[in-house]
């Protein structure tokens, strides 16, 4: 079967699709773990979920580093819809489309990005926000 790769460059974040439509993304650093997993648990790969569904990931929470961080998110769409996102305070960034699945990754403080999609009259906006669970951030004024 035909597997397609995508490695973000600053987060490292993997994107496979296969022409079965199945894909999974992940952390290139939690792979081993993921693929090591019991047939039991499942599958890492899945099909695609709902068009308004968007998975981030981060470097860190937000507010434990005092420096930009990476961010990265992803979603699906059918190929004839053109997704961007825009990042408040930063350059857009790149969307990369591999099968169903569009990728973008940025570096910045945690921020607020805005997905426009050709097929939707409003974008949706996304946050990063830091879990309630977390205790007190080091670095407050970079939780927004």
């Amino acid at each position: 079967m035909n597997i397609t790769t995508l490695v973000l460059e600053k987060s490292r974040v993997v994107v496979q699709w296969r022409e079965d439509g199945m894909s999974y993304v992940a952390r290139e650093e939690d792979l081993p773990r993921l693929e090591a997993r019991p047939d039991t648990i499942g599958s890492i790969w899945h099909p695609p979920f709902t068009e308004r569904q968007v998975v981030g990931f981060e470097e860190a929470p937000p507010g434990d580093l005092d420096r930009p961080s990476w961010w990265a998110m992803y979603g699906y769409a059918d190929p004839e819809v053109q997704v961007t996102v825009t990042v408040d305070d930063q350059p857009d960034p790149i969307v990369h489309r591999i099968g169903l699945v569009w990728a973008c990754e940025w570096i910045s403080y945690p921020t607020r990005a805005h997905v426009h999609r050709s097929d939707w009259d409003t974008p949706d906006l996304i946050r990063f926000i830091r879990p309630e669970f977390l205790p007190p951030a080091p670095y407050p004024e970079h939780v927004r």
